[in-house]
Formats: C-alpha cells, structure tokens, sequence
C-alpha cells in the first residue's frame, strides 16, 4: 500500500494561492513570507484514506 500511495504522491500536483494582508505596526521594509500547506495535507490524507478503502475492498 505505502508503493501504491508513493506512486500517487508523484502523480499528484497540488497548486494553491493564499491572498492575505499582514500589518506589522510602527516597522518599515519588513518583508514577511507565509505559507499555507493545510489544503495540501487535506487532499494528500484524503487520498490516502481513499487507498485505505480500495485496499481494504480489495481493488488494489
């Protein structure tokens, strides 16, 4: 099962895009970065279950 959901990780691209305004007060030229990976992590532990399932009714 771990073969079967490594193959499916590489198949899988996940693209997201995150619009959000940060206000550091009384700063100037401060760069800040962010990044929001929960909607990756959802879909990959989805996909995961999902194999769980085919697995368990013997379909992989």
């Amino acid at each position: 099962m771990d073969s079967v959901i490594q193959d499916l990780k590489q198949f899988a691209k996940i693209k997201q895009k995150n619009a959000q305004k940060t206000i550091i007060e009384n700063s100037t030229n401060v760069k800040v970065r962010t990044s929001d990976t929960a909607l990756a992590v959802n879909l990959l532990l989805l996909l995961q279950v999902l194999v769980a399932i085919l697995v368990s009714l013997e379909i992989l």
